[in-house]
């Protein structure tokens, strides 16, 4: 099936099968895996109804979030803030992101 990510609408091969996991209860598994590529991903959901399509959608547009947070603790400082008061903890998130909107938009 064709599903669109965040820039591009690749082909992906999707199964999805319902059943029990040990100590989780009915959960539905799905498997995705690009055209022409060797290697996939197994995503694990409790919702029953949702569309193996959102599922693999939601996925990758996830790994682009996941890229912001590992570069802004990489390069801006994110997990270093020496604060224990919650709104200044949430100024310095603010102003990392702000940061690196700066750097991306300007660079």
């Amino acid at each position: 099936m064709k599903i669109t990510g965040l820039k591009h609408a690749r082909q992906y091969q999707v199964v999805e099968r319902i059943g029990e996991l040990q100590k989780l209860g009915l959960d539905k598994v799905v498997f995705s895996q690009r055209r022409r590529d060797r290697d996939g991903i197994a995503l694990v959901t409790n919702d029953l109804s949702r569309p193996a399509r959102r599922e693999v959608a939601d996925y990758l547009c996830r790994w682009s979030i996941e890229l912001l947070i590992r570069d802004e603790k990489q390069h801006l400082g994110l997990g270093d803030y020496r604060v224990l008061r919650y709104r200044a903890v949430v100024r310095h998130l603010h102003l990392v992101d702000i940061a690196y909107v700066c750097m991306t938009t300007w660079a």
